[in-house]
């Protein structure tokens, strides 16, 4: 009779390390699942960064080529006016 309950009790540690490895396989899943998430979540707020910034860098540039037009329309307004005094038509 003993020997009857031997493989059973062999089958039954077999199914408990079987289930643990189950258990330790969904458990490194969920942790790959949590960081592959955090990791998505992490590129979104870079790719938003990004896109902000472009935005910005965009609205800085403008606003400095803005600058250098007015710049070179001031520019050529003074020039106008020291080559008029110089003429004597001022």
């Amino acid at each position: 009779m003993m020997k009857n309950i031997e493989p059973k009790m062999k089958m039954r540690f077999a199914d408990d390390d079987w289930s643990s490895s189950f258990d330790e396989l969904n458990e490194k899943e969920n942790g790959l699942k949590s960081r592959l998430m955090e990791a998505r979540r992490q590129l979104n707020i870079l790719r938003s960064n990004a896109s902000k910034n472009d935005l910005e860098q965009k609205s800085v540039i403008e606003k400095a080529q803005k600058a250098m037009q007015d710049y070179r329309e001031a520019l050529t307004e003074v020039e106008l006016l020291i080559k008029q005094r110089k003429t004597g038509s001022a």
